[in-house]
């Protein structure tokens, strides 16, 4: 169905015709924008005479509670507001924050960033997060990681939880950053996955995406730590963040390698095996 054949002023295809009327009757569509960086769903910026929104079509059942939770996040001004669901096209229509893609790691906003989403209070059972790796047993690759699979699931049992609402995909794409002026302003985008997990998921995700040094980490690490008042033994939480990366790189190079995306699947493949030989 996607992306759509036709041309960015229109005519526009029935399907978006028919979103526009239902939703935004006051409105006239001036133009309609393939976003190709969607790798979940695909995603239009959707302008009109009054505003710009981004029409967002899922590719798996939409996910009604992460929209809806959503909604409440976007009036801590953490992420864009959800402006309709629509659930006989699966599909959603956002207000559309500019913004750019955050490459500069600054400690104290992304801190504050994630601690206002994790300390969100939703009524879901936490994910067991390593559940997600039977997905994936079928493939050739899995073999060869049985066995840091099985080693990893083991260290968890080691560490206390902390659990809050996780995004649970935040890789550089989903952290955008828009500055205008005096006003600088961070939000997040693409809450599909986000649900109940261990706090950590969301800090390795994030030190993986940035690429972060170890001191970095560290500085991260403690940031994080003093900000949500967590008394844990700053080695034991170094050593559970690194278990919490691995486990997040792996999901990674999996969910890649199953769609073939050879390139993400390679990188990946060289950050598991550069951080287990930094633990060596």
């Amino acid at each position: 169905m996607h992306p759509f054949n036709c041309s960015e002023t229109g005519p526009f295809p029935a399907i978006v015709t028919e979103i526009f009327t239902e939703y935004l009757p006051q409105e006239s569509v001036q133009s309609l924008t393939y976003q190709p960086q969607g790798l979940s769903n695909d995603n239009y910026c959707l302008v009109t005479d009054k505003h710009t929104y981004l029409l967002k079509f899922y590719r798996h059942p939409l996910p009604a509670a992460q929209l809806k939770t959503q909604q409440t996040l976007s009036q801590l001004d953490l992420c864009p507001q959800v402006i309709a669901v629509d659930t006989h096209n699966n599909a959603a229509l956002f207000d559309y924050f500019e913004g750019e893609k955050c490459t500069h790691f600054e400690v104290n906003k992304l801190v504050n960033l994630l601690s206002t989403l994790h300390k969100h209070r939703d009524s879901g059972q936490p994910l067991i997060v390593c559940d997600n790796f039977k997905h994936y047993q079928h493939l050739p690759e899995y073999a060869f990681f049985n066995e840091l699979i099985s080693e990893l699931k083991s260290s968890l049992s080691q560490y206390p939880v902390q659990i809050g609402y996780c995004h649970n995909d935040l890789e550089l794409s989903n952290i955008l950053r828009y500055q205008n002026g005096h006003h600088d302003r961070w939000f997040l985008i693409d809450f599909e996955y986000a649900h109940n997990n261990d706090v950590f998921f969301d800090l390795a995700a994030m030190s993986v995406s940035f690429s972060l040094t170890d001191t970095q980490k560290d500085e991260f690490l403690r940031a994080y730590l003093t900000a949500n008042n967590i008394e844990l033994d700053f080695l034991q939480a170094q050593k559970k963040l690194v278990t919490y990366q691995l486990i997040y790189l792996l999901l990674c190079y999996f969910w890649y390698v199953s769609r073939q995306l050879d390139s993400q699947a390679k990188l990946t493949w060289t950050q598991i095996t550069q951080l287990q030989n930094a633990q060596n």
